[in-house]
């Protein structure tokens, strides 16, 4: 059985995976950018970049629902706030179907890793 994660590694001990880690952290450029993104905007931001971005690749697929309910924000909400981070070229996303959203975070630590490049300047 897995001990639940209270903050400490030793030297035994792996480091925790993004579902166990009580935390998330939010970048500079996401809070610079809260006045164009809104609250609603970091909240979206952390639940898919805390919660569902893959660490490697920034790739990240939950439904609106799921965000929407992890964050406590109406689904209209968060598809107006998923808008917004979009215009602000904080995320990219990419629909492979009515109901597959795909997210890709923008940030130096990504690099947007898709066939087609990041709207945003990362250099």
């Amino acid at each position: 059985m897995k001990k639940p994660y209270h903050g400490y590694h030793g030297p035994e001990e792996p480091l925790p995976t993004r579902f166990e880690r009580p935390f998330a952290i939010v970048p500079k450029h996401v809070l610079a950018a809260m006045p164009k993104i809104k609250s609603a905007g970091v909240a979206v931001y952390v639940a898919i970049a805390g919660y569902h971005a893959d660490n490697e690749t920034g790739k990240a697929w939950p439904g609106i629902r799921k965000i929407a309910t992890e964050t406590g924000l109406d689904p209209k909400t968060v598809m107006a706030a998923v808008e917004r981070l979009e215009e602000a070229k904080l995320i990219r996303t990419e629909k492979k179907s009515r109901r597959l959203t795909i997210y890709w975070l923008c940030t130096a630590a990504y690099r947007c890793r898709t066939t087609q490049t990041c709207r945003v300047d990362l250099s």
